[in-house]
């Protein structure tokens, strides 16, 4: 019953702080929780493309199916229905509003449905090692740091790390814990509320000829992965450079998933080479590049 007050008096941010206090799950207060994703929806709604509001959200079925409603609401039925057809958002029971169902219903009925202008996610489809807004239609950025300024060849010299039994991990151990000095960099799964965890997707290790991107969700667990992380952060030999390195590592867990330990490190605060950084943190995939050419020529 309280948190049910403090939800329709608008303090959904100060019942989450109640719930983390006492150790509940906001799962237990479905209506919290749907509240407090509306919230964050309806901001980045109105601050994002709707092709980055997708990406955003993609693994999120739940919260695609409030965005579409919102954007059949107002009138855009065509990307709506575009993510509605990707994501089977209707057979899959996450639209809830019997008025968009009643709307959009024309158009999936399995007899002469009507025909709506689909489009792709350029995210999706487009993307190639380039700043997020470079791609986006419409874009008003206009100038970015790109990893072809740098004589970067995607297909020679950034390598993708997904299992520890391919090539790329031993290339990766071999050339990153040969180096004396490392740029780092993290990216985090997307969060809506402050309950959820920050789960680390990637890992960016850059040395000077690499750059090494690894999928900590399919590989994080693994104990060769693990002793390679081991030896790379509290090795004294290597130095770890990076903007901001010390909280994105705090995410990072060892094999008893407590916080990874951190040896010889450079935190970088720079001011010229922090609006160069800031411009490539615009696109997640830049930022480790500039680093890397800045300081480790």
């Amino acid at each position: 019953m309280f948190i049910d007050e403090m939800r329709a008096t608008k303090n959904g941010s100060k019942a989450i702080d109640f719930l983390k206090d006492f150790g509940k799950d906001i799962s237990d207060f479905p209506e919290l929780l749907e509240s407090l994703q509306k919230a964050a929806l309806r901001f980045h709604m109105y601050s994002d493309h709707w092709m980055k509001v997708e990406e955003k959200f993609y693994t999120q079925p739940q919260m695609l199916g409030h965005f579409v409603e919102a954007l059949i609401n107002e009138g855009k039925f065509d990307p709506a229905l575009s993510i509605i057809q990707r994501h089977d958002l209707i057979n899959l029971g996450y639209i809830k509003s019997q008025h968009v169902l009643d709307i959009i219903s024309r158009y999936f009925r399995p007899e002469t449905p009507k025909r709506f202008n689909y489009l792709d996610n350029d995210l999706f489809t487009k993307d190639d090692y380039l700043p997020t807004e470079d791609i986006l239609p419409n874009s008003q950025y206009t100038k970015y740091v790109l990893i072809s300024d740098f004589n970067v060849d995607p297909n020679r010299d950034i390598i993708w790390v997904d299992n520890c039994e391919g090539e790329g991990f031993k290339q990766a151990e071999k050339e990153i814990l040969g180096s004396e000095i490392v740029g780092i960099d993290t990216e985090h799964r997307f969060n809506t509320i402050k309950l959820e965890n920050w789960d680390t997707s990637i890992i960016q290790i850059a040395t000077k000829n690499k750059v090494f991107i690894f999928d900590l969700l399919k590989i994080e667990k693994t104990p060769e992965y693990l002793e390679f992380q081991k030896v790379l952060f509290e090795n004294q030999e290597i130095l770890k450079l990076g903007h901001s390195l010390a909280g994105d590592l705090k995410r990072i867990k060892d094999e008893n998933t407590k916080p990874v330990i951190l040896r010889k490190s450079l935190i970088v605060y720079d001011h010229r080479l922090s609006i160069i950084m800031w411009i490539c943190q615009r696109s997640t995939k830049c930022i480790i590049l500039a680093v890397r050419q800045a300081l480790l020529q």
